[in-house]
């Protein structure tokens, strides 16, 4: 997992799943929400939070990604 780059008005970055590295394009919101595309997957996911003053906004939405979301794909 890397730091997401900017790029096209988007943060881009990517993921692994099943061993595959998976793309991914992500919109930032204040708090934690974001909207993350992965159009190899063709998959949309948008984390709702509340982190306003928390040094976790940043942390929690990518692991809901990848420790939930991503984890439940099957190969």
């Amino acid at each position: 997992m890397d730091t997401p780059v900017y790029g096209y008005q988007w943060w881009l970055g990517r993921s692994l799943v099943n061993r595959q590295q998976v793309d991914w394009a992500v919109g930032y919101g204040l708090g934690g929400q974001r909207l993350f595309v992965l159009p190899q997957l063709d998959m949309v996911v948008l984390v709702m939070a509340g982190l306003y003053r928390s040094d976790m906004q940043a942390w929690v939405p990518l692991q809901v990604l990848n420790r939930y979301v991503l984890a439940a794909m099957r190969p």
